[in-house]
């Protein structure tokens, strides 16, 4: 037997060892276009799902932290006389802003001041509430909405009693010191207390160190 013909045997013994095609174990190859549809499917639904409990935090939102006074409103209570309502009144609707500095540094005016369980949207703007004040906040920029059925005349004692907060010649809000106010720029005498909250009237309440008084609030740049 010479090589050639011992080469065409080893090649018949081999393809004799081979299992038939039944016997032959199945194998696919992997479906790219199942397996990226069963991905897009997965990621899709997440995007979805955050989606959606953004709007929902958005809609709801979450509690605001507004001092001791925003957990013991309740729809109906009056706060000198103030009555707190289910929905705002806007009839006759101003706003004001209110300056506090210590010792130089600004003391925060909080969100929700004046609105019963405050929820602040993504923002972090107060939208809704189980009752307003007729002097109440949105946020803590320090601007006063003033509101009710009719033009009348408010002060910045009722506001600081809706907050729950002290006002004198000798405190604010939890702080202690001499107490300069100025309105507009220009310095207020007698009872703080009786100081009305007047439309686009910047007051400013300063404790402790002098300071620069600070410029006139710019209403309109807030689209007030």
């Amino acid at each position: 037997m010479n090589k050639r013909q011992e080469r065409l045997q080893k090649q018949a013994q081999l393809q004799a060892a081979q299992p038939l095609p039944s016997e032959r174990e199945t194998f696919k190859i992997p479906d790219a276009t199942t397996n990226w549809k069963k991905y897009t499917f997965w990621i899709g639904g997440g995007i979805i799902t955050a989606i959606l409990l953004v709007i929902f935090f958005y809609k709801t939102g979450t509690p605001a932290d507004s001092g001791p006074v925003s957990g013991s409103i309740k729809p109906g209570q009056s706060v000198d006389g103030i009555p707190c309502q289910t929905r705002e009144v806007l009839t006759y609707h101003v706003h004001a802003h209110l300056t506090i500095l210590a010792d130089g540094q600004s003391k925060e005016v909080p969100a929700g001041i004046g609105i019963a369980n405050p929820q602040t949207d993504a923002r972090g703007f107060v939208a809704t509430g189980s009752c307003f004040m007729w002097l109440h906040t949105h946020d803590n920029s320090g601007i006063v909405h003033i509101e009710g059925p009719n033009q009348q005349d408010f002060t910045l004692g009722q506001f600081f009693d809706i907050w729950g907060q002290t006002l004198s010649s000798t405190e604010v809000a939890g702080t202690k010191g001499t107490v300069t106010a100025y309105l507009d720029g220009k310095k207020v005498d007698g009872d703080l207390r009786n100081i009305k909250l007047s439309n686009h009237e910047s007051i400013v309440l300063m404790l402790g160190k002098s300071a620069p008084i600070p410029a006139n609030f710019n209403f309109t740049a807030s689209g007030l």
